[in-house]
C-alpha cells in the first residue's frame, strides 16, 4: 500500500488537503496530515511520524513537506 503524508508548519497540510478534496472530491484515499503548531516539540512531532512510519513497516510512503528540516527535528 501506498501512504501521502503531507506535513506542515501549523495548520497549511490540512488546507491543502481540504482543497484536493474540493477538486478531486472524496476519491483520494490514503492522505494523512501532520501539522506542527506553535507551542509544540519538533521532535515530538518527528517522533510521532516515525512511529507511523515504523507501525505500517509494508506500506510505502510520499512525504510532502511545507520545508524540510526547518524545525531541525531528525527524520
Amino acid at each position: 500500500m501506498r501512504k501521502i503524508v503531507l506535513a506542515s508548519h501549523g495548520a497549511f497540510s490540512k488546507g491543502l488537503l481540504d482543497s484536493v478534496h474540493m477538486v478531486l472530491g472524496d476519491s483520494l484515499r490514503n492522505v494523512v496530515t501532520y501539522s506542527l503548531n506553535v507551542g509544540e516539540s519538533a521532535t515530538d512531532y518527528a517522533t510521532e511520524l516515525e512511529a507511523e512510519i515504523i507501525e505500517n513497516a509494508d506500506t510505502e510512503y510520499i512525504l510532502i513537506a511545507d520545508l524540510f528540516g526547518a524545525s531541525d527535528a531528525p527524520l
